[in-house]
C-alpha cells in the first residue's frame, strides 16, 4: 500500500474526478488530500496530466511484508505525524472559538470547581431540531424559575467537555432543579457505561 498526498489545492472537478478514482481503486481517504491505494497508476496518470502536484509515500509495512526503505518509512510516518498536528490544530481552534455563547450544565464536582482552573460542562441547545429528538444521553430542561433559561432545551450529555473558567465561562444564569440534576446523572451513567 502506498500513501498519496494532493499538495495542490484542487477544484471540485477535480476533487470529484480523484474521488472517483479511490472508489475505483478501492482507495482510502486517511486525511484531507491524503489517500492510501494499492494501484496509483491511474490517480498519478490524472494527477500528472491535470499538472496537481502530490508526493507518493511508502505505508509503514507488517512484519510479513517487505521493509521498507528507511526514507520511504520516515516519510509516511512524517506524512502522517503532520496530519495529527494538523488535527490537533484544528480541534484546538473549534475549542477555542466560542462561536455563540450557549448555556451549560456544571458538572463537575464542587472541590474540582473550586481548585481546578477548569470545570466539566455538558452544553444545552435550544435548537428545535435538537429539542424535539428523544435520545437516551439527553435532556429536556424547560423555562423555570430559577434556572435562567428563555427557551425550552436540551442538554447534551453526550458532548461534555472540560472548560477554562478564565477564557470560556461567562455568568452565571441560574441552577438546575434536584430532578434534573438526577435525569442528567442518568443520562451520564449511559454515556459512559
Amino acid at each position: 500500500m502506498k500513501l498519496i498526498y494532493i499538495k495542490s489545492t484542487i477544484t471540485p472537478k477535480d476533487y470529484s474526478v480523484v474521488r472517483e478514482i479511490l472508489k475505483k481503486e478501492r482507495g482510502e481517504k486517511l486525511a484531507p488530500f491524503v489517500y492510501k491505494l494499492s494501484k496509483l497508476d491511474s490517480l498519478e496518470k490524472y494527477l500528472n496530466k491535470e499538472n496537481i502536484n502530490y508526493e507518493v509515500y511508502q505505508e509503514n509495512f507488517n512484519k510479513s511484508d517487505k521493509k521498507a526503505p528507511a526514507k520511504s518509512k520516515s516519510k509516511a510516518q512524517e506524512l502522517k505525524k503532520a496530519y495529527q498536528d494538523f488535527a490537533k490544530n484544528q480541534k484546538l481552534k473549534k475549542e477555542l472559538s466560542i462561536g455563540k455563547i450557549r448555556p451549560a450544565l456544571v458538572i463537575s464536582n464542587n472541590a474540582q470547581n473550586e481548585f481546578d482552573d477548569q470545570i466539566i460542562v455538558a452544553p444545552l441547545t435550544s435548537e428545535p431540531k435538537e429539542v424535539s429528538k428523544e435520545r437516551p444521553f439527553t435532556v429536556l430542561i424547560k423555562v423555570g424559575k430559577g434556572n435562567g433559561l428563555e427557551k425550552v432545551s436540551k442538554i447534551l450529555l453526550n458532548r461534555v467537555q472540560t472548560i477554562d473558567i478564565e477564557k470560556r465561562l461567562r455568568d452565571y444564569i441560574g441552577r438546575a432543579s434536584p430532578e434534573i440534576v438526577k435525569k442528567s446523572q442518568g443520562a451520564l451513567k449511559i454515556v459512559f457505561d
